[in-house]
């Protein structure tokens, strides 16, 4: 009899086909260990390199690819058709019992190597249909009759061919609003332009495609890729500043004009009249890291104390606001080095209790706190004694007059 494939769920007729025979050999091989079972099957290299070559042969592989699989089942012994030997193949009795066979299945799941492989492949296929399915819709978009466009003069989709996200994103939604098509057509013309952009290529194929599934309109499209390629406030400003320092009277009198008039349109969009302190600042932080004077980590912290998460201003005085948070950030990474110092004093003789009792203290290594007015300090001391308080002005002045 040869060995048929069925799912892990249809051992009930395996176990009626075979309801004849003795009932002690059906005990015997219940008893099986996994142990015993594992000596049956091949090795994990063996098994591992079945599973690359031939995963639909073992895997009955949800087709969603949502993650989901069962191990395809031998029909003579109900064990895994991954790593199955047929030389080992148990004919006889009911074969493996289906617990026994659970906890190899799950065994081999547990294997970081064994997912690796199905979830490598999983990815691969999902990427291939997408891929296929978005074909597809371009040459039904493209079958499609021709409907009459009201537009004047240019009508083909806008290119994005380097020019700033915010200059296409302003054509695009002119485009869309004049086109007449139907929105699932002018969803599949865009996608098809934008692949045919090699720089984005693979941008567009998974994560815009993925994201827009579900929504699959011109407006998704733009919303999706804003997320990446649209520039935030400060670094509108801040790329601004760059023109105004660097600009530059080379060349012929209209190229130095176009490049003026442009500059002062940015400056007029962004309104940089209104947020000059708020641009300044952010240069002032660009040269700060650029020269060395403060991490990235320590401009982004700046950065948090003057903007939003989405890269727009959201204070009034961002410059005072940074000087003081830069001074404080300072300290703290210096203040040990303060601690450090050495300080000069001199003292007189004092033979009343606080005297003695300061004179301890300093033979104990402690000194006045520079941070703590009022205690004393003591860098190696353990940290619940590390300061105490100054006795100056306690009952130790007062009984003793000094």
């Amino acid at each position: 009899m040869g060995a048929g494939l069925f799912m892990s769920g249809k051992t009930n007729s395996i176990s009626s086909i075979h309801s004849t025979k003795s009932v002690s050999k059906r005990t015997d091989i219940k008893m099986t260990t996994l142990e015993m079972m594992r000596k049956n099957y091949k090795d994990d290299d063996d098994i591992m390199n079945e599973l690359a070559k031939g995963m639909d042969m073992v895997l009955d592989i949800d087709r969603t690819w949502n993650g989901k699989y069962e191990f395809l089942r031998c029909a003579e012994c109900n064990g895994p058709l991954l790593g199955h030997r047929a030389e080992k193949c148990r004919k006889e009795g009911d074969g493996y019992d289906e617990a026994l066979v659970k906890k190899l299945e799950n065994s081999l799941r547990r294997n970081v190597k064994f997912r690796d492989i199905v979830i490598k492949y999983m990815n691969s296929q999902k990427e291939e249909e997408m891929i296929l399915r978005l074909n597809k819709e371009a040459e039904i978009a493209k079958a499609m009759p021709v409907k009459t466009n009201l537009m004047v003069g240019r009508t083909e989709i806008p290119k994005w061919i380097g020019q700033e996200f915010e200059v296409w994103r302003k054509e695009m939604e002119k485009w869309h609003e004049n086109d007449k098509s139907t929105e699932e057509t002018k969803y599949c013309n865009v996608m098809e332009s934008l692949k045919k952009n090699d720089k984005i290529k693979d941008y567009v194929v998974t994560t815009l495609a993925e994201k827009t599934e579900d929504n699959r309109k011109v407006t998704a499209i733009l919303e999706v890729m804003a997320e990446k390629y649209e520039r935030t406030e400060s670094e509108t400003c801040l790329e601004l500043m760059k023109q105004i320092v660097n600009f530059k009277v080379d060349g012929e009198i209209e190229s130095i004009t176009d490049r003026f008039e442009r500059m002062m349109t940015e400056t007029k969009k962004i309104d940089l009249a209104t947020n000059l302190e708020y641009a300044l600042t952010l240069q002032f932080m660009d040269r700060l890291e650029k020269e060395g004077k403060i991490s990235s980590d320590e401009r982004m912290r700046l950065k948090d104390e003057i903007e939003t998460k989405e890269g727009k201003s959201k204070v009034n005085n961002s410059a005072e606001i940074v000087q003081k948070e830069l001074r404080r950030m300072k300290v703290i990474n210096n203040r040990e080095k303060v601690f450090d110092k050495t300080i000069e004093a001199h003292y007189v003789r004092d033979n009343s209790r606080y005297g003695r009792w300061k004179n301890q203290m300093e033979r104990n290594g402690y000194k006045r706190s520079d941070s703590r007015r009022g205690f004393w300090r003591n860098g190696a001391a353990a940290s619940n004694q590390r300061y105490i308080k100054d006795r100056n002005g306690s009952r130790f002045r007062s009984q003793s007059n000094g």
